[in-house]
């Protein structure tokens, strides 16, 4: 998996009861980089069209998404994965169940968290 570290997986050493940690999470989603993308556009328009009032909107919006990076990057989130699959091997068509827990091992209190 892209971004986690396999030295860090400790455990059982079925296949299917894995630990595994984030060494580097990405800075930008992709709604970050559009919304890059977007600014550039704009920055791109004001200068075909001549009119400042985009440029500064622009401006102003790469400045939020640079605040918003620096915010993301200061707030380090400590957080472990483990995954568990039942049966360990699966066949197509046949019922199984994976069961994934997350722990926080850091201080702070985790935001709302999305695991995709």
């Amino acid at each position: 998996m892209p971004g986690v570290d396999s030295s860090d997986r400790s455990g059982p050493s079925s296949p299917s009861d894995a630990v595994v940690t984030r060494r580097r999470s990405r800075v930008l989603t992709r709604r970050g980089w559009a919304l890059l993308g977007a600014l550039a556009g704009l920055y791109i328009g004001s200068l075909i069209l001549g009119t400042v009032e985009l440029a500064i909107l622009a401006i102003a919006g790469g400045v939020l998404v640079l605040i918003a990076v620096w915010w993301a990057r200061s707030r380090r989130i400590d957080l472990a994965a483990r995954r568990a699959v039942r049966p360990a091997r699966l066949h197509v068509g046949a019922d199984g169940r994976v069961d994934l827990a997350i722990v926080n091992h850091g201080q702070r209190a985790t935001p709302l968290l999305s695991v995709t």
